[in-house]
């Protein structure tokens, strides 16, 4: 499945609040997750099932910048987490 981004998705809130905590790198992070959604076997149901390390590697954070990423974006309700169990953390 193709991802295809609106023309004003850089404009949207939960966007400029992850440019403005997180830089172009957390922007950068975004829109790898999303690709990873848009790639994953069932984009449809909106479940990415990857351990933690996948998703270190994936957006190349260390595991403390991985959490406070996500739960950036999980308290602002752009995505759930459920605890990884190879390691406890999502």
């Amino acid at each position: 499945m193709p991802l295809s981004l609106p023309p004003s998705f850089s404009s949207r809130p939960i966007v400029r609040k992850i440019e403005q905590r997180f830089g172009l790198p957390g922007f950068a992070r975004l829109l790898k997750l999303l690709e990873q959604l848009a790639e994953s076997p069932s984009p449809e149901s909106g479940v990415i099932e990857l351990p933690a390390s996948d998703w270190r590697e994936v957006l190349q954070v260390g595991q403390l910048e991985l959490h406070v990423f996500l739960a950036y974006l999980a308290s602002d309700g752009f995505l759930a987490l459920e605890p990884d169990p190879e390691s406890g953390s999502p």
